[in-house]
């Protein structure tokens, strides 16, 4: 369709084995409208997009706005070949939004965004807001056999991103590269905001960021954590690289993870805020900041209890750079470990 609105609402249907080349049940692409998509109450099962991407949906909107929703549905092992396992969107100088609540996922796979792929792209020099909102969902063993393993988000040129990540339960979620659960690449130009908050994390693997990567030459990331758990991770956790790094992270549980936590590297500055954390059984780096500028670290009433004995030192903080203006600031720092000589 061209032109005014499309609407497409799915509620109370069970869709299985369906394939296609590109979008397996559902292929929609509009151009200038305003374009809704509302999933809900559903069953989506062992469906495929055999040669391209959306294992379940694809869907293309130039210029308007692109709107998906995905409400207590049930996902299983649905894939496809290249991006979005379930669901791949792409927006042509359009605002996008994603809303994903209360669902059950399991087992869906793709090269890329293991449930999920987005991609922007366009030439407008106005900000257009990317926003996703995943609230509520359980996701097992999602899978990609290149980034993002639940799913890979790329935001190039005029786009602005929020990314709201609350109450949901990732576990064996895993990538090859980028992002076991989230990958957001060829982030630019703008200030991208991310928010995690009471989730629980884990066993989820990938080469760069268990949790989460964040890459480009965004002028600024802006992460905040708040009452996450995460645990029995083997990989980094959570890696940023932008012109400016900015983390807050509040009262969050990391437990038996077995490398580095945050990875901060900036072009500009990074900045490091950590209040009420606790850190157990951990290895590696707990924060690692890179800033060809300044790095500012303030740490308060963060308890570390039994860094592990490996042939990887443990460290606190890590702050390298090219500017010999490095800031640490510590306030009420309890650690507690039995270590030998040449692990202190």
């Amino acid at each position: 369709p061209g032109g005014g609105s499309f609407w497409m609402q799915v509620d109370h249907c069970h869709v299985a084995d369906s394939q296609a080349r590109i979008g397996s049940a559902f292929y929609i692409v509009t151009a200038n409208a305003d374009h809704h998509i509302l999933l809900s109450n559903s069953q989506f099962s062992q469906n495929k997009a055999k040669l391209y991407h959306g294992g379940i949906l694809y869907s293309g909107a130039n210029l308007g706005t692109q709107t998906l929703s995905v409400s207590q549905c049930t996902l299983q092992a649905n894939d496809a070949a290249k991006d979005g396992g379930g669901f791949s969107l792409c927006a042509s100088d359009a605002s996008q939004s994603v809303n994903m609540t209360d669902n059950i996922i399991t087992s869906s796979s793709a090269n890329n965004g293991g449930v999920l792929s987005t991609l922007f792209v366009g030439t407008s020099t106005n900000s257009l807001v990317q926003s996703f909102l995943l609230t509520g969902n359980d996701i097992v063993n999602s899978m990609a056999s290149g980034s993002g393993g639940f799913a890979y988000l790329s935001v190039s040129r005029s786009a602005q991103l929020a990314l709201t990540v609350s109450f949901n339960h990732f576990q064996n979620v895993s990538a090859e590269f980028d992002g076991g659960v989230i990958d957001i690449e060829h982030a630019s130009g703008f200030n991208h905001a991310v928010y995690l908050d009471q989730n629980d994390w884990a066993n989820n693997t990938a080469n760069r960021g268990a949790i989460l990567s964040f890459s480009g030459n965004a002028s600024t990331v802006d992460l905040n954590l708040e009452n996450n758990v995460a645990e029995e991770h083997t990989d980094s956790l959570i890696t940023l690289d932008a012109k400016t790094c900015i983390v807050h992270s509040t009262s969050n549980n990391f437990t038996n993870n077995t490398d580095g936590h945050f990875e901060l590297t900036a072009t500009d500055s990074a900045s490091f805020n950590s209040n009420g954390d606790q850190i157990s059984q951990s290895v590696g780096n707990w924060l690692l900041m890179n800033a060809e500028g300044i790095n500012t670290a303030e740490i308060s009433h963060l308890i570390a209890v039994e860094p592990q004995p490996s042939s990887i030192l443990w460290q606190l903080v890590n702050m390298t750079g090219l500017d010999d203006t490095q800031t640490l600031s510590l306030l009420n720092v309890s650690i507690t470990a039995s270590l030998s000589v040449d692990m202190a």
